[in-house]
């Protein structure tokens, strides 16, 4: 069977990648094309209400779309809204940031690529054989625990993959957006304020400069979305929010719906991060933000991811959300999102809004 490959487009063989058939109630995950979580169905058994780990067969690659074999457990997980206590409002206001992971079963064909593209490198920036060992290793401990403790000597071997050709950079940056979701290893990269902003503003390049490349800048979209988990990030992605937002906005109508997605998780982050802290000065840009999204003929998933984003910030100060809206009606741009039949969630929620707003 020949299927796409994650990092290039082509096709390889792949044997035994049948497709698997979603479980009844959950739907398709817009990350990985396989279930997910929908509000009303069943929790996988063992997970709690918090993460979901999404169960992939043959589902959408994540970075080009496109179909792909995915192992057994593969695909992106990602942390799920938690009920408030209420059966009528489940969405908002957010209980915690959206980030997104994979499972240790997914670096297998990733290593095959770093393997692949090390092998035309100079010397001074291949990976020996050992070297791809610890490498593995390193990516399948940043998946299992978020709490696992990593050497310098670890996180220079993803160090040395940020530094490979911008066309060959999916796989360090792929690394690097799970390894900011593990506390010990994005102190790495981090925790000194030069360095941080150093690496942070090679992202930005990466996201939106002239030179971008499509799949690089939806891994650096997530990159950013999953600083928001960390403390030591916080304050760098708060600082950069002037910038980020605009140069984000107008990315949209993103090229693809994963990374439509990605920037409305982003957005829907900021708009968590105001709620938190009850920054009201914050407010203002995340409200047109989420209302552009709305507005933009994007993905059903991340219309609601913006809409949730609105919700979370009513809960902060529901007068000044109105009147961050205007000149725009906010009510008119959230009413035909009540008949969204592809999407009862987005349309829920956007009857809550409508209420709490009136």
């Amino acid at each position: 069977m020949a299927i796409t490959d994650p990092f290039t487009g082509g096709s390889r063989y792949v044997p035994g990648s049948g497709p698997q058939k979603a479980a009844s109630g959950q739907g398709y995950d817009p990350f990985t094309g396989a279930a997910r979580y929908v509000p009303g169905s069943q929790t996988a058994p063992g997970l709690s209400s918090v993460s979901v780990t999404f169960q992939s067969g043959q589902g959408a690659d994540p970075f080009t779309g496109r179909s792909s074999y995915q192992p057994s457990l593969g695909g992106d997980r990602v942390k799920t809204i938690e009920p408030l206590g209420t059966e009528k409002n489940s969405f908002f206001p957010t209980v915690d940031y959206q980030t997104f992971n994979s499972p240790k079963e997914y670096w297998d064909k990733v290593m095959g690529k770093i393997k692949e593209f090390s092998a035309t490198m100079i010397e001074e920036k291949k990976l020996q054989e050992w070297q791809m060992i610890q490498l593995r290793d390193v990516c399948v401990r940043l998946s299992a625990d978020p709490m696992a403790l990593f050497s310098g000597d670890d996180m220079h071997l993803i160090h040395i993959l940020l530094g490979w050709p911008n066309d060959q950079l999916l796989p360090g940056l792929d690394i690097l957006r799970v390894a900011i979701l593990n506390s010990s290893a994005s102190s790495y990269f981090f925790s000194s304020p030069d360095s941080g902003e150093g690496l942070f503003k090679q992202l930005l390049e990466y996201a939106f400069g002239t030179t971008t490349d499509s799949k690089n800048q939806l891994l650096v979209l997530r990159c950013i979305a999953n600083m928001f988990a960390q403390p030591q990030c916080l304050s760098l992605v708060d600082l950069k929010r002037p910038m980020v937002l605009p140069e984000i906005v107008r990315l949209l109508p993103a090229s693809t719906k994963l990374s439509q997605i990605a920037v409305a998780t982003i957005i829907q982050n900021y708009c968590h991060y105001c709620y938190c802290k009850n920054y009201v000065d914050g407010i203002s840009d995340c409200v047109q933000a989420c209302i552009k999204i709305l507005q933009t003929n994007t993905d059903t998933e991340a219309k609601f991811r913006a809409a949730v984003g609105i919700g979370t910030l009513i809960s902060t100060d529901r007068s000044l959300v109105k009147r961050s809206a205007r000149p725009l009606d906010i009510l008119s741009i959230l009413e035909p999102l009540c008949n969204v039949v592809e999407s009862p969630k987005l349309s829920q929620c956007a009857e809550l809004i409508i209420q709490a707003l009136k």
